[in-house]
């Protein structure tokens, strides 16, 4: 299980610098359902440096800052179905 997850971040890391924003949503969803979400926090942090970002408002550091703090939160209520 712990290679697929590392593919799949992999998956992720290529897919934003590709600008394939449908395939980085969806190992987005695999990767927060499955694994532990505080690793896509680095990510965002690079990617806004290789994609600019910091010259205005890191929108994706922001973005995937919220996504950690929503999925943390719903992750209990998650496993208790």
């Amino acid at each position: 299980m712990k290679f697929l997850i590392v593919l799949t971040y992999l998956g992720l890391v290529i897919a934003l610098m590709q600008s394939w924003l449908i395939f980085a949503a969806i190992c987005l969803t695999f990767i927060s359902v499955k694994s532990n979400t505080v690793f896509i926090l680095p990510v965002a942090i690079i990617m806004d440096g290789y994609l600019g970002g910091y010259y205005f408002i890191p929108w994706l550091s922001i973005s995937a800052l919220i996504w950690f703090l929503f999925i943390e939160r719903l992750k209990p209520r998650m496993s208790s179905f």
